[in-house]
C-alpha cells in the first residue's frame, strides 16, 4: 500500500499541528468528497481527493507519495495547479501517423531502427527508473556510457545517423528553476549545433503514473489516481518551462514507458497527445528523424527573435541604455513587420501558466527611432468580441481619452497562414470532432512609449492617489466616451513617468478590453486569463 508522509519539521513549522511522522493510509487520500462542493458554478476542487484538497491547503508541508518515481519527492500544490489548468486542454489520443504530420516528411525516414525496436526488452529488465536513462540516451544517438554531449565513442546506426542534427543528454541530476519551480525532466533533446533546448522526455516504470487513459477510448481521457495526476502536472511544468524560457511558438515532449511511448505537443490552447506507441512500430523513429531534420521554426522556436549582431560600439551603447552595464550581457533583436527592436535576454520570463496569453513586456531598445520603449509580446485571443490592442487605443485617442500610453506599433507575428504563430491544438479538437471548447490565439506584438515606473514605485502618498486618480479617469472618459470598458484593472496595469517633474499615471493592457458599441449578437470572451 502507498502511504502519505508528514515530517517532523512540516509540523513544527506549522506549530504541530499535524502528528509527526504520521503515516495515511492512500485509499484514503485518494477519495473524493463532493459533498463538500454545491456551489455553481463548481468549485475547481469540486471533484478533488481528499489528498488534493489536503495538498492545496498544507502546501508548506514536506509531502512525498511512495514510490511515484525512482526518489522521493515532494508532491508540491503547484503539480495540482499545473493539472488543473491543462486538464480541459488535452487533445487526444491521436495516431502517430497524424502527430507526425507535423513535421515535414524525410527521405528514408520509415527504414527499420533496430535501437528503438529493440528497447523493450532492455527497458523491461532495467528498475528502477534510473537504469532506463542510458539506454534511451544510447538508442536515441551515439554517446558514451557517462552522457558526455561532446565525446562520441560508437559507430552511427541508422537511427543515430538520421537523428545527427540532435543530442540527447540525461538531466535529471541537474535541475533548473522557473519561477521558484524545480524543473527537472529525465532528459532533453538539445540541437546539435546550436544547443538550443528542442524537447524534454520523461520517464517513468509503472502504468499508473500515465496520465491518459490507458485503453486509448475515451477522448482526453486522464487516469483520475493520484500518481497520474502528478504527472500531469509535471509534464505540464517542464512544457511551461520551455515555453517560457525561451522564445517558442510550441515545443514537443515525450512520456516514455518501458514499453511505449506518448509524444505531445503544447502551445498557449492546450496539448496534443498521441496513443501509446510501441516501440517496434515505425512512429517513434519517425519522428525523431523528422524532429532532427526539422527547422527551428518547425520545432516551436520563434525566427523572429534572433541574436543582436551589432557593431561593439552600438551593442555596448544598447546595453547602457537598457540598464546594463555588464559587457556580456547577451542582446536580442526582435523583428515587427519592418521595424527591429533590442531586448536583453535575461528580462522577464513567460507566464507560469501553461496557456493563455503569456503577456511579456520588454524595455526594449528600438532601432530606427534610436530611444527607449516598452515592447509588448503576448498570445492575442481570436474572438469578434477582442480587437487587436493597437487598434483598441486608436479609438481611444480618436476620443481623446488621456493618461493612456502613445501607441507606435502593433502587428500579428507571421501571416495569416503561418501556423506557427496561431495556436493548433483548437483545430486539432475540430478535426476529431472533440466535444471541448479551446480557445485559438494569436501571436501579437506592440510598441508603446517607454513607462519607467511601476505602481508601487512611488515615493510619497500624494504620488500614489494621483496615479490612481489618472487611471481612473482614463478608465472613465474610455468608457463613457469612447464605450470601451478595460475590464481587467490590477496593479500591474497602471504605469508612471515623470511628466514637467509630476509622477502621472496611465492605464495600460487594453487587450481584454470590451467594445460595447458592438452588435449584441457579439458575445463577451467568457474567460478573460
Amino acid at each position: 500500500m502507498n502511504t502519505i508522509h508528514t515530517t517532523p519539521q512540516s509540523c513544527a513549522h506549522h506549530g504541530g499541528e499535524f502528528e509527526p511522522e504520521r503515516v495515511w493510509d492512500q485509499q484514503f487520500f485518494n477519495s473524493s468528497v463532493p459533498f463538500l462542493w454545491s456551489s455553481s458554478p463548481p468549485h475547481p476542487f469540486a471533484q478533488a481527493t481528499v489528498g488534493e484538497i489536503w495538498l492545496h491547503a498544507h502546501s508548506q508541508y514536506q509531502v512525498t507519495i511512495d514510490p511515484l518515481n525512482s526518489t522521493s519527492e515532494p508532491l508540491e500544490a503547484r503539480m495540482i495547479t499545473f493539472h488543473s489548468e491543462i486538464a480541459k486542454c488535452v487533445v487526444g489520443p491521436v495516431s502517430g501517423a497524424d502527430f507526425n504530420e507535423l513535421l515535414p516528411k524525410v527521405k528514408g525516414e520509415d527504414s527499420p531502427s533496430k535501437e528503438i525496436e529493440g528497447l523493450t526488452a532492455q527497458l523491461n529488465n532495467l528498475k528502477p527508473e534510473l537504469k532506463m536513462y542510458k539506454p534511451l540516451v544510447r538508442a536515441l544517438r551515439n554517446t558514451s556510457s557517462h552522457g558526455c554531449i561532446t565525446h562520441w565513442q560508437y559507430q552511427v546506426d541508422a537511427f543515430n545517423a538520421l537523428c545527427s542534427k540532435l543530442h540527447f543528454e540525461d538531466v535529471h541530476k541537474s535541475p533548473t528553476t522557473f519561477h521558484d519551480i524545480e524543473i527537472k525532466p529525465d532528459i532533453n533533446v538539445y540541437d546539435k549545433k546550436t544547443e538550443q533546448l528542442v524537447a524534454n522526455l520523461e520517464v517513468k516504470i509503472q502504468e499508473s503514473c500515465d496520465p491518459f487513459d490507458l485503453e486509448d477510448q475515451v477522448p482526453g481521457g486522464l487516469q483520475p489516481g493520484t500518481e497520474a495526476k502528478r504527472t500531469l502536472g509535471q509534464i505540464t511544468s517542464y512544457a511551461t518551462a520551455h515555453q517560457g524560457s525561451f522564445f517558442q511558438t510550441h515545443v514537443f515532449s515525450a512520456l516514455i514507458f518501458p514499453t511505449y511511448l506518448r509524444f505531445m505537443r503544447w502551445d498557449r490552447s492546450g496539448v496534443v497527445y498521441t496513443k501509446k506507441l510501441p516501440f517496434s512500430g515505425p512512429n517513434i523513429a519517425i519522428f525523431f528523424r523528422r524532429l532532427s531534420a526539422a527547422s527551428p521554426a518547425q520545432r516551436g522556436y520563434d525566427t523572429t527573435v534572433v541574436p543582436f549582431k551589432g557593431s561593439q560600439e552600438e551593442s555596448r551603447k544598447i546595453r547602457m541604455d537598457l540598464g546594463h552595464l555588464d559587457s556580456k550581457a547577451s542582446l536580442l533583436k526582435i523583428s515587427i513587420d519592418n521595424k527591429d527592436y533590442v531586448i536583453a535576454e535575461d528580462q522577464e520570463h513567460g507566464s507560469v501558466s501553461p496557456i493563455g496569453r503569456s503577456t511579456r513586456c520588454f524595455k526594449a531598445y528600438c532601432l530606427k527611432r534610436r530611444d527607449l520603449v516598452l515592447l509588448k509580446d503576448t498570445w492575442r485571443i481570436v474572438s469578434p468580441s477582442l480587437k487587436p490592442e493597437h487598434e483598441i487605443y486608436a479609438k481611444l485617442k480618436e476620443h481623446e481619452v488621456t493618461h493612456i500610453p502613445e501607441v507606435y506599433q502593433g502587428a500579428d507575428v507571421g501571416s495569416d497562414t503561418d501556423s506557427h504563430h496561431i495556436t493548433q491544438t483548437a483545430l486539432w479538437a475540430e478535426k476529431f470532432e472533440l466535444d471541448i471548447s479551446l480557445r485559438t490565439l494569436r501571436h501579437y506584438r506592440m510598441v508603446l512609449e517607454y513607462l519607467p515606473y511601476k505602481l508601487e514605485q512611488f515615493n510619497t502618498t500624494t504620488e500614489l492617489v494621483g496615479a490612481l486618480r489618472d487611471a481612473s479617469l482614463a478608465h472613465s472618459k474610455a468608457a463613457t466616451d469612447a464605450q470601451v470598458l478595460h475590464r481587467d484593472i490590477s496593479v500591474g496595469n497602471i504605469m508612471m513617468k515623470r511628466v514637467d517633474g509630476v509622477l502621472r499615471g496611465y492605464l495600460i493592457d487594453w487587450d481584454l478590453s470590451l467594445d460595447m458599441s458592438l452588435p449584441d449578437t457579439v458575445a463577451a470572451q467568457d474567460e478573460r486569463t
